[in-house]
């Protein structure tokens, strides 16, 4: 049971990543953020940097294995597309 959990909730998590994306790329007027705002998160990590590059692949293997934390991190991505299209739909 636990494997087809994992197998169901992986593809749909990276499904649904791949179609925000996709929507991000094609509308980027929507996405955009106002040079006088400042962004609410912003990650910069330096490769180079064995710390942070040890984080991040820390991270990234959590964010895979488990896959109640993918589908979460997916689905909160997704509604934030959906919502910021919803706003700016009359601003086309």
């Amino acid at each position: 049971m636990s494997e087809e959990l994992y197998v169901s909730t992986t593809l749909l998590s990276i499904t649904l990543f791949i179609l925000c994306v996709v929507a991000q790329n094609k509308f980027p007027e929507m996405f955009e953020e106002d040079e006088n705002k400042k962004p609410i998160i912003n990650i910069e990590v330096d490769m180079s940097n064995p710390r942070q590059s040890t984080w991040l692949v820390i991270i990234v293997t959590l964010v895979l294995f488990l896959p109640f934390l993918n589908w979460v991190i997916s689905f909160i991505y997704g509604i934030y597309v959906i919502y910021t299209g919803y706003i700016h739909r009359n601003g086309r």
